[in-house]
């Protein structure tokens, strides 16, 4: 990253990578955390990707706290280098077709109800990693003290654990001709305001979703985007045991509002000449798919079929 600014930098990255090469190249470092809720979550029949959204909104609240003025106003951080805020929650700008930048992160929240634990995972991707103790900090605090999700209480929270490690690289594997993506947390897909579940403009998006990360990583994703989506159209797809899931989510940004939440739950296979896009599903399964992915959705584990 220059002095001209993060977001300079994100639009005119120096260097250009393949998905291949993108894999050998990713860089994601976890915050993961471990605590205990009082009452727990699943008492409250709040699931995990229902408290990653309330996690994120609390987290981004306390990252306020250490913010510029400008970044608190939703403008471009002059501190050099810019306070965590800009980094994580301010958009960054659009890239070809008008696609935004996505935020350089994911959260994943499970459950060990046997242990009365829950294990809190924040996922920061490429230059994001360079932020990771502030983010650590602000975790720590919104768990402790800013964390609503009982009915809009705040709950008892002892944090029992936290460290930061990094991940090690995606490895695209081999691939085969059948795939299976479990999902396990909801999968949001629209086309206007209908939600929709179509294989193949998942794997559309969750390609441009791949783009917009690597410039996190200094990159511009070297592909052929028109053979790339050949491929895709080529597969067959099919979801099974689709439910669909409805919650929602309060805005902390708009004064509390609920705003509705939906996505699929299920297990989508391909079949077909996956080999292409073995990177693809690999980066994927790191970086969620779909919309609303910084909010914990779309995440996914991905099996290979003989």
């Amino acid at each position: 990253m220059t002095k001209d600014g993060l977001s300079a930098w994100l639009l005119h990255p120096d260097g250009q990578a393949s998905l291949v090469e993108l894999c050998g190249l990713w860089r994601e470092t976890l915050v993961r955390a471990s605590c205990l809720l009082d009452p727990p979550p699943w008492q409250e029949g709040v699931a995990p990707w229902e408290l990653a959204g309330k996690v994120r909104g609390s987290w981004g609240d306390d990252l306020k706290r250490g913010a510029s003025l400008l970044a608190l106003a939703g403008q471009p951080c002059p501190w050099w280098p810019p306070c965590a805020l800009d980094v994580f929650f301010r958009p960054q700008g659009k890239l070809t077709g008008g696609l935004e930048i996505p935020k350089p992160y994911v959260i994943r929240v499970d459950y060990e109800p046997e242990a009365g634990m829950v294990r809190i995972v924040l996922a920061l991707f490429g230059l994001a990693g360079d932020y990771a103790t502030a983010a650590a900090a602000s975790l720590a605090a919104a768990l402790r003290h800013n964390l609503r999700w009982a009915q809009g209480r705040a709950p008892g929270c002892e944090l029992a654990d936290m460290e930061i490690v990094a991940a090690p690289a995606p490895d695209p594997g081999d691939g085969a001709h059948k795939a299976c993506l479990r999902f396990l947390a909801p999968l949001n897909q629209r086309s206007g305001r209908e939600s929709l579940l179509s294989p193949q403009s998942m794997l559309t998006g969750l390609a441009n979703r791949v783009s917009g990360l690597a410039r996190w990583h200094g990159l511009e994703l070297a592909e052929d985007f028109k053979e790339l989506k050949r491929l895709i159209r080529s597969l067959q797809g099919e979801f099974e045991q689709a439910e669909r899931h409805h919650w929602f989510r309060q805005s902390q940004r708009q004064d509390g509002r609920n705003i509705p939440m939906e996505g699929f739950l299920g297990d989508l296979w391909l079949r077909g000449d996956l080999l292409a896009l073995t990177p693809l599903l690999a980066l994927g399964e790191r970086c969620h798919a779909g919309g609303r992915a910084a909010l914990g959705m779309g995440q996914y584990r991905l099996e290979w079929q003989t």
